[in-house]
């Protein structure tokens, strides 16, 4: 099997899975109970948290809430900031959970200015004014791998608009290129742990100090009465040890996916004339490869290499069921005659050279074949 899909889901590592594995058997009792062993679990999810918010290098003041995904933990900004009045910034190309919560509050939205998949910070500018009061960007773009300076674009926007909350989603950046919350000037960070190494079904939060939030539901008092659930002990601890392990490794993983991609990159251009690559020449992560086929649905490439073991995407998994037109591309600046021929491919830097030689011969094998479905 190759497996070329790490953004919308990655394998937990060996270190959280087994943490994972005795924490269920052992933490079974319930972390805000008043007995011993409730207080003794509760010790455990400070003693995460605290790690956690060291890890991002978040001041002991700010707060950290888990949650069960960076969906929840997007919502909870958006719907939790209880917004009266003034104008959103977002971008269509960013993930549904960022864009769809701001078009259900029926806010005035204001498109960020996006080239190739980059903010144009000029035509930033131009936006900005007091009246803003979100600004919801994406370190790293889960379609195209585009990357954002957060620092310089805070820096912007707390300039232009200094009362606007400015929340960054994370997702696809946590452990795997620079998070510097001092520098940032940011007020919430959203972290997903499934996308680095972590289980499924848990995330986190970071709020800085001041900042106000009006729960998504009510009914106890957890996670400082933001989060009203029973935590989910072994999810959080397998979570922050994930997180443990991939920050160390995180520069060393960097070069390694950045040989991968090159490598890709060059192995697919020779070996497949006419492919294309839409964002080559801005800054994106390693982590993530996206092209363009001219002629030749994405679907059909999809199912072919399925056949063959292989597994790819052509969008993110959370809009991988809509067809034709996407609002997504659309932002991204790909030509809507290209919406149906974007093949997204994601990884890890445990991939083997090995199985990107044999991504491409297979890719090339069955493009060979397709060759009577180009117009």
């Amino acid at each position: 099997m190759i497996y070329l899909d790490h953004a919308a889901s990655t394998p937990v590592l060996p270190e959280a899975l087994k943490l994972l594995s005795d924490s269920y058997s052992q933490d079974f009792a319930n972390p805000s109970a008043a007995h011993r062993l409730g207080k003794e679990l509760g010790k455990k999810l400070s003693g995460a948290r605290d790690t956690l918010k060291a890890i991002l290098g978040a001041q002991p003041s700010d707060q950290l809430v888990f949650c069960s995904s960076a969906t929840e933990a997007n919502n909870l900004i958006v719907r939790g900031l209880n917004l009266r009045g003034g104008a959103v910034l977002c971008s269509e190309a960013d993930h549904p959970s960022l864009t769809g919560p701001v078009h259900s509050l029926g806010a005035q939205i204001v498109a960020l200015p996006l080239e190739a998949g980059q903010i144009n910070t000029e035509k930033l500018s131009d936006v900005l004014n007091e009246n803003v009061s979100l600004v919801l960007l994406s370190q790293v773009n889960n379609h195209s791998g585009n990357v954002q300076n957060i620092e310089k674009l805070s820096s912007l926007i707390k300039e232009k608009a200094p009362k606007a909350h400015i929340h960054v989603d994370a997702s696809q950046s946590f452990t795997k290129l620079p998070i510097d919350l001092k520098k940032w000037s940011i007020d919430s960070l959203a972290l997903s742990a499934h996308k680095m190494g972590g289980p499924r079904g848990i995330a986190g939060l970071w709020l800085k100090k001041g900042v106000n939030l009006k729960p998504l539901f009510v009914g106890g008092g957890q996670e400082m009465n933001l989060r009203p659930s029973t935590e989910a002990l072994p999810l959080i601890l397998s979570f922050v040890e994930a997180s443990k392990v991939a920050s160390l490794k995180c520069s060393e993983s960097f070069l390694i996916a950045n040989e991968s991609s090159a490598l890709l990159k060059a192995m697919l251009k020779e070996s497949i004339p006419g492919l294309q690559f839409p964002f080559e020449k801005v800054e994106c992560s390693p982590y993530i490869t996206t092209f363009i086929v001219p002629g030749i649905s994405s679907d059909i490439l999809l199912r072919l290499l399925e056949e063959k073991d292989v597994f790819v995407s052509s969008s993110s998994a959370c809009s991988s069921k809509i067809k034709g037109h996407s609002s997504v591309f659309e932002a991204l600046g790909i030509p809507n005659q290209f919406h149906k021929n974007v093949l997204r491919l994601s990884f890890s830097s445990s991939i083997k050279k090995e199985e990107i030689e044999s991504f491409v011969s297979i890719f090339s094998s069955i493009l060979s074949e397709l060759k009577f479905l180009k117009k």
